[in-house]
């Protein structure tokens, strides 16, 4: 996914920022970010863990009488 910044904030800051997702589970594997100033960094992502499936329970809905 490549991000375009909208804010002015950081519109005069960055160029791009882009976001790699694992084709399997969609979590991120990388961000690029590309700054106005000449600066490329691209961080790894390395996930050791992740919260596990919440039940579905805890999204019912009760209606009040």
């Amino acid at each position: 996914m490549k991000f375009v910044p909208r804010t002015e904030a950081f519109r005069k800051r960055l160029n791009f920022l882009v976001v790699k997702l694992n084709k399997r589970t969609f979590l991120p594997r990388s961000i690029e970010v590309d700054g106005r100033s000449g600066v490329n960094s691209v961080f790894a992502i390395d996930i050791t863990s992740t919260n596990e499936k919440l039940p579905a329970a805890i999204f019912e809905v009760k209606k009040s009488q």
